[in-house]
């Protein structure tokens, strides 16, 4: 629970006023060689705006309501560690998306998903994790200023993270991932982790 807040920025001309909630629940369990492992987060976010640039003083929202589950098995006594699951996601915005976008809008996006991965060895202490993300995506977004963008269809993914120990008595872990859109076949970007 984050308590509400207020953020006042004078160069962006405006005031946040914010509280929300989060939750996540973990739970992994060995059962004989597998690891199930279920997940579930959701979030509950409130924001409220005063606009006050020369010549402007307006009063906007923003609200915004996540959920995600993930149920997977891994099956831990193959050296290749293979694993399979499914995921949800459920993401609803609406309001204000801020000044970068400075505009008011509305996102709706529901993502059923199936995945497989398993485990390559490299080199002590680096691996490669290849995982493929199967699913079919449902997503409406309206924007004033832009014209309505909806999809509904296949979506993929190949992610192919290197994670590199850092120092196994710490769980010290670095992580690489970039990804690869199937379903637009392009680069998606990625992503540089240290936990």
């Amino acid at each position: 629970w984050t308590p509400e807040s207020s953020f006042i920025s004078r160069q962006e001309s405006l005031q946040v006023d914010s509280d929300s909630i989060r939750a996540a629940l973990t739970h992994r369990q060995q059962i004989a060689a597998w690891q199930i492992t279920l997940e579930l987060e959701g979030e509950h976010t409130r924001r409220d705006y005063r606009l006050f640039a020369e010549g402007e003083d307006r009063l906007s929202d923003f609200d915004r309501d996540h959920l995600r589950f993930l149920a997977s098995a891994t099956h831990t006594g193959h050296r290749l560690k293979p694993g399979l699951g499914i995921a949800y996601r459920d993401l609803y915005e609406n309001g204000f998306f801020g000044r970068a976008l400075d505009e008011q809008g509305r996102i709706r996006r529901r993502e059923p998903t199936v995945f497989g991965e398993f485990l390559l060895p490299l080199a002590s202490g680096v691996n490669l994790r290849p995982a493929l993300y199967l699913g079919h995506a449902h997503i409406r977004q309206n924007f004033p200023e832009e014209s309505d963008r909806h999809f509904d269809g296949f979506i993929g993914k190949l992610a192919l993270p290197f994670v590199m120990i850092l120092s196994p008595e710490d769980d010290a872990v670095l992580t690489l991932n970039p990804t690869v859109y199937l379903h637009e076949a392009e680069f998606g970007g990625g992503n540089l982790q240290l936990h």
